[in-house]
């Protein structure tokens, strides 16, 4: 009689029940609240950034965020640049659709004021460390409806060359167009990423239409953890176990 496969080796292999959608190394993850945003205290963070008008920034299940405050905080390793328009900031409503601390999150935001169709945003993370494999995550919802908040993505972790990964257009306030439930699902776009030496990731946004741009809530950096010697050993050690009760 064959031996059922232990039911870990299957829950080992399911990432969430949420609805994710996947593009090659950028994922799509709905977030309604702190218990699946996915931020926790027990990642290493790199970058916490929380872009709402406040001094202090959002507290998630332990992880406190550091405000942005329009570039105000030399320190955070980050950095913001437009190619038309200015950089404002927005008090936001009550539109994000999320529960908990999560709300203080996704609630106001930085935008660009005046821009044009054909913009761009650029978010610069630097202070990384090369080697390293990284999942940078922006915290994203409705604006509202029926804008057409258009603009594509470009992720590039290693300087000059072939640009690494881009999102397809993205309306920002349908989050359909990236397979979600609802055009006002909340979601997080992940991307994984290996730090190159001397360089930093820099995340590109092109606007679609004039005055649409991207809103801007949040953005966490967050350090993936290497597989455990201990966790393949269990594998190791679950997989022997079934092939003896095989015999």
């Amino acid at each position: 009689m064959k031996a059922r496969v232990p039911s870990l080796l299957l829950t080992l292999g399911v990432l969430s029940l949420a609805t994710v959608a996947s593009h090659a190394a950028i994922n799509y993850v709905q977030i309604t609240g702190d218990a699946d945003s996915g931020i926790l205290s027990s990642n290493t963070y790199t970058h916490a950034l929380d872009f709402g008008q406040g001094t202090s920034g959002a507290l998630i299940n332990g992880v406190q965020f550091s405000a942005y405050n329009n570039g105000a905080d030399g320190t955070l390793n980050f950095s913001r640049t437009v190619s038309s328009g200015s950089e404002d900031d927005n008090a936001g409503n009550t539109g994000h659709n999320v529960t908990g601390n999560l709300a203080n999150l996704l609630t106001d935001m930085i935008y660009n004021g005046g821009n044009a169709a054909g913009g761009t945003t650029s978010w610069t993370l630097s202070g990384l460390t090369a080697g390293i494999t990284y999942d940078a995550r922006i915290y994203t919802r409705q604006w509202g409806s029926p804008n057409d908040r258009s603009a594509t993505l470009v992720f590039d972790p290693d300087g000059p060359g072939a640009i690494a990964e881009s999102t397809s257009l993205i309306n920002e306030d349908d989050a359909l167009t990236v397979g979600m439930p609802a055009s006002n699902t909340a979601y997080y776009i992940n991307y994984r990423f290996t730090a190159v030496a001397g360089q930093d990731l820099v995340i590109t946004a092109t606007q679609n239409n004039l005055n649409q741009s991207w809103h801007l809530y949040g953005l966490t950096n967050q350090v993936v953890p290497e597989p455990s010697t201990t966790a393949f050993a269990g594998l190791i050690g679950l997989g022997l176990l079934a092939r003896r009760r095989r015999k």
